[in-house]
């Protein structure tokens, strides 16, 4: 039995060497900081499951305004608002979420129209007013926690502003 007792001393020493080696190592710096550096430089230590912070890296779409009608100044007979998003997004939140303002902070209640541009994954919707706009200088907001249909939120709040100038309908058209 002696050759046992050997052996895990053999073994027992071995270890304590090697982990010597490795507190040695790591306190001078030898050892590569591997969180830290390259590929996994957005390691999060309270992320459990080891994904990288951006939904980006995830393969998942942040959902974001990529357009906005109308644009600076708009002069016509009505005035619609149309937001189209990069993906379908959860109409509820949208709805919630999203607001009209003249210059006076004077909020412009109105209706929403949603549609889905085809052969896209793009999402949009109409607002059309209750009340006709006025002459007047307009901020259109959608709210940050607006989310898409996977329920992931828009992380910023998204703002846009525009001048409306009704023009009246000509006798033509009124007679129609």
């Amino acid at each position: 039995m002696p050759s046992i007792n050997k052996n895990y001393t053999h073994l027992k020493n071995l270890f304590l060497t090697a982990a010597l080696f490795v507190l040695i190592s790591a306190s001078s710096g030898c050892i590569q900081d591997v969180i830290h550096s390259g590929e996994n430089a957005d390691y999060d230590p309270q992320n459990i499951n080891g994904y990288p912070v951006t939904l980006e890296k995830r393969g998942m779409a942040v959902p974001a305004v990529v357009e906005i009608t109308p644009g600076e100044k708009y002069i016509g007979p009505e005035c619609k608002i149309t937001v189209v998003f990069n993906e379908k997004m959860d109409r509820a939140s949208v709805e919630e979420k999203f607001r009209i303002y003249n210059s006076k902070d004077y909020p412009f209640h109105g209706k929403f129209i949603w549609g889905t541009i085809m052969n896209t994954d793009k999402e949009y919707f109409d607002y059309i007013p209750v009340k006709q706009l006025i002459s007047d200088d307009y901020r259109v907001i959608l709210l940050e926690g607006a989310k898409s249909a996977g329920n992931i939120e828009m992380p910023e709040r998204f703002t846009s502003s525009f001048t409306f100038k009704p023009v009246p309908l000509s006798n033509k058209e009124l007679v129609r």
